[in-house]
């Protein structure tokens, strides 16, 4: 349980800061094998529950002051998410979640703006990498941006010193704040010449929009990793090992759009759709202000979530029920 929490924390961390930094990525390592978890979806109309009790993976009931709260209990939208024995988790998240928010009505009105810039910031991020997410994956993730940011607010309000910590932050780590010439970029990646030669023909019948690149490159190509994140990579500069790749790119007088050149990197033959080239320049503490600010109280948002859901259930009775094993786990 704590793992999963650790986890989702991690998830929203990540595309908080992934949303303002010029991180770059390497294409290399985006060319590798995974194996998908084997769990089986249930059908349309069939329990979740009953599902996973054949497959003999335990489900749960949450019952908070008699009322019970199952896997089959939430919106049909949220019950597809293949998640496996950690179909607990999120059900518990999802309702610690909910408790919380539920707690706050005053605080989600004071920091709407603050919450909707986040919001907006880290859904175009997921859409823009294509990530293939379930929908409960999104509920959890909103939820959590509302939390954040309203835990960010009200603990950096108690700290009378958290303005000249974060400016030494950024005195300290002003180099990389010193951002290269990158390009961000998509691709499509296939084993075979013959192939992609195929998939670039059947590309070009029609405008190629990001929109359509990315479908393609979730459809054909070969890197598991490309197919889950719509073919996303991110920016590459002439610092990171794909520098050649970075150099042509960077040379060509394609500024943003479809690279019309099929390219042979490490025994796969892509293709690329540049995002954007962006030119050298130092990030402003102004602009980096509140990404720090988000990682300096880390821990201690996580321990202002924790303590706030443990003040909520002391004053709420609460049952957990492992239905495969048919009885009261309740801790």
């Amino acid at each position: 349980m704590k793992l999963y929490n650790i986890l989702i924390f991690i998830l929203v961390l990540v595309l908080f800061q992934s949303c303002s930094d010029d991180k770059e990525v390497n294409i290399k390592e985006i060319n590798t094998t995974n194996k998908e978890a084997n769990i089986t979806q249930p059908k349309d109309n069939e329990s979740i529950s009953e599902e996973l009790k054949e497959q003999n993976i335990s489900t749960y009931i949450y019952e908070i002051d008699n009322k019970r709260y199952s896997i089959d209990s939430l919106p049909k939208k949220y019950r597809d998410t293949n998640v496996g024995k950690n179909r607990f988790y999120f059900l518990k998240n999802y309702i610690d979640y909910q408790l919380v928010l539920e707690s706050l009505p005053k605080e989600q009105k004071q920091y709407a703006k603050k919450i909707e810039k986040n919001r907006k910031k880290i859904l175009t991020m997921i859409a823009k990498k294509g990530n293939n997410i379930g929908e409960l994956d999104r509920a959890l993730i909103d939820k959590k941006i509302i939390i954040d940011t309203i835990a960010i607010e009200l603990i950096g309000k108690k700290d009378e010193n958290l303005s000249k910590k974060i400016e030494a932050f950024y005195k300290k780590n002003l180099k990389y704040y010193n951002y290269p010439n990158t390009v961000e970029i998509s691709a499509i990646t296939i084993k075979q010449k013959e192939e992609m030669e195929a998939v670039v023909d059947k590309l070009k019948k029609d405008k190629i929009t990001l929109k359509r690149f990315s479908n393609f490159a979730t459809l054909y190509s070969s890197s598991p990793k490309l197919k889950k994140d719509g073919g996303y990579i991110g920016k590459i500069s002439a610092k990171s090992a794909d520098n050649k790749l970075f150099q042509t790119l960077w040379d060509s007088n394609t500024t943003e759009g479809f690279f019309d050149k099929i390219i042979k990197l490490n025994d796969f033959y892509t293709v690329i759709y540049i995002h954007q080239k962006k030119k050298a320049f130092v990030q402003t503490l102004d602009k980096e202000r509140e990404e720090i600010k988000k990682y300096l109280l880390t821990p201690k948002i996580r321990k202002w979530i924790k303590n706030r859901i443990k003040k909520i259930m002391k004053t709420k009775k609460v049952k957990i029920y492992d239905t495969f094993k048919d009885k009261n786990i309740t801790k």
